[in-house]
């Protein structure tokens, strides 16, 4: 919508577009903070980074967390997922590809050494004719959730199966491979406890409660 916030009231009624400031592309993603800012999770053709903090008017404050070597037209690979954690409000943002997740703090700053799975690799891509073909040889981040003292990473695996991979705030693996029938798998949390999955296999969105 030519990168513009679009805000609701209460009652759902939308007020003035707010515009960003700056050209991002490939947004994924979005959450608003406990102190009331927003971040966004997107490849800005300005600065080239991919994490970009806004007021909470939506005024642009600041971009953190450079994007991949890749070129112009698969820079949508370098965008992800975000999570605020709820223990003390610094994020976790899950990269689409190479398997790796940052911890940052608020200002976008690393802080500790990314949790990754295996080397990683970038898309492969091949000409033929007078097109390009981008194969996605790689692992693709979905969803990335902080549930109790975990945090939980969901995926798309190179054979195009979902799974999530449960961490450690320190990045131990606790759990591997969680295939898509578990909650977890695609866990999103609303709050106190109650967490949304986004579609099960029926492709029905699902509510449930931690015990």
């Amino acid at each position: 919508k030519g990168n513009r916030f679009f805000f609701y009231d209460k009652e759902l009624r939308p007020q003035e577009p707010i515009p960003f400031g700056r050209q991002i592309v490939s947004v994924n993603g979005f959450v608003r903070h406990p102190s009331g800012d927003l971040y966004l999770v997107g490849y800005c053709l300005q600065n080239g980074k991919i994490l970009h903090r806004f007021d909470a008017t939506g005024q642009y404050l600041s971009s953190a967390v450079a994007s991949l070597d890749l070129p112009p037209q698969q820079q949508g690979l370098s965008t992800g997922y975000l999570a605020v954690d709820p223990l003390d409000g610094t994020l976790w943002l899950s990269r689409l590809t190479p398997y790796e997740i940052l911890h940052l703090s608020v200002d976008g700053m690393m802080l500790q050494d990314p949790i990754t799975r295996g080397p990683g690799t970038l898309p492969q891509t091949e000409a033929i004719g007078y097109r390009s073909f981008h194969y996605l040889n790689f692992d693709t981040a979905l969803k990335i959730a902080v549930i109790g003292d975990t945090i939980v990473n969901s995926y798309i695996s190179a054979n195009n199966q979902t799974y999530a991979d449960v961490f450690t705030r320190d990045g131990m693996l606790v759990e591997e491979g969680i295939r898509s029938n578990d909650p977890r798998a695609l866990a999103k949390r609303i709050g106190n406890g109650v967490f949304m999955r986004h579609f099960n296999a029926e492709r029905l969105v699902e509510v449930w409660r931690t015990p």
